[in-house]
């Protein structure tokens, strides 16, 4: 037998909204320098979760973090890789 407590699951149908504000393109940065990056996210699920930030340096290639649990919007210092 199987119990399960309704209160325990939360139905989300909506999806976050996340705007990238900042860079927006046609900046160029240095390889190993930084960028400010900003960002607005928000959920109904999530509040004021912690986001993480990822960059993909090629098409179809991995995604490296850039930051990891900053907060869900704002502004942060983000290290450039190495080419």
């Amino acid at each position: 037998m199987i119990l399960s407590d309704p209160a325990l699951f939360t139905l989300d149908t909506k999806d976050p909204l996340v705007e990238w504000v900042s860079p927006n393109g046609g900046e160029t940065y240095d390889s190993g320098g930084t960028m400010t990056g900003e960002w607005s996210a928000e959920d109904d699920s999530f509040d004021e979760t912690p986001v993480s930030v990822y960059l993909s340096t090629s098409i179809g290639g991995s995604f490296d973090p850039l930051a990891i649990n900053i907060a869900n919007t704002g502004t942060a210092e983000l290290a450039i890789p190495e080419a």
